[in-house]
């Protein structure tokens, strides 16, 4: 939205509905355990969109069906297996804050108990209830860099979320995570390891003037052509 439309949407009573991001936090485990994100710090209130990527890496084929959480009311926006070499499981879950909140979001434990678990939450807040858009999740065999579809028709207000994952075999460490193309207003990025590692980021970007968005490569060193990814990017208006 230009600047003239709005001061024009303004003089006429339809103000713009601006998403602001609210906190984040991840958390990990092996052995297909259970993931818990104090969420304690984030003061969420009625109407805080909560959105969590949950990311799996296993080798026994598409088990998103298995991937839930136990607090209650989420749904999910999308789910993905990305299979290769080395395989990811990748699922959004979603759900508008009634203002009780629990203290932490805690998935449940995965059934295949030698995969590697990453949960990654990120909290947004505005005027009026959130909408979320679905652009695209993409899946690409042999490379450990996932692809993003950029989004497009954006808003002043709006924000794009970038969610991805990786499946490999290369343990944990700083050189595991996700390097981001430092575009995004906010990023995190975490990886676990066990008989098949798993690698997530989950990054944001608020829109100012922009009607199209494309997050830069992120990139990790990891299996390359042996890997699967998975990459959801999503609008918050």
């Amino acid at each position: 939205m230009s600047i003239f439309n709005m001061i024009n949407a303004s003089a006429g009573g339809i103000q713009p509905n601006i998403v602001k991001f609210v906190g984040s936090g991840q958390g990990t485990s092996a052995n297909g355990g259970s993931v818990g994100i104090d969420i304690t710090s984030f003061g969420i209130v009625s109407g805080d969109l909560i959105l969590v990527h949950h990311a799996v890496g296993e080798d026994n084929g598409d088990q998103t069906s298995s991937m839930t959480l136990t607090n209650s009311g989420f749904n999910s926006l999308t789910t993905a297996y990305g299979n290769d070499t080395y395989d990811v499981n990748h699922k959004i879950h979603y759900k508008i804050s009634e203002g009780t909140e629990s203290n932490s979001i805690l998935s449940a434990a995965f059934p295949t108990t030698t995969s590697s678990v990453v949960l990654q939450v990120m909290v947004f807040r505005s005027p009026r209830t959130p909408t979320l858009t679905l652009v695209d999740t993409k899946i690409t065999a042999n490379t450990d860099d996932p692809v993003f579809q950029g989004a497009a028709n954006l808003e002043y207000g709006n924000v794009v979320v970038c969610a991805a994952c990786v499946g490999h075999i290369l343990g944990e460490g700083t050189i595991r995570r996700f390097t981001s193309g430092g575009d995004l207003d906010q990023f995190i990025t975490e990886d676990e390891g066990d008989t098949e590692d798993v690698t997530a980021g989950l990054g944001c970007k608020e829109i100012t003037s922009e009607t199209s968005f494309t997050p830069a490569q992120w990139t990790a060193t990891l299996n390359t052509t042996s890997s699967a990814s998975v990459a959801t990017t999503l609008v918050i208006s």
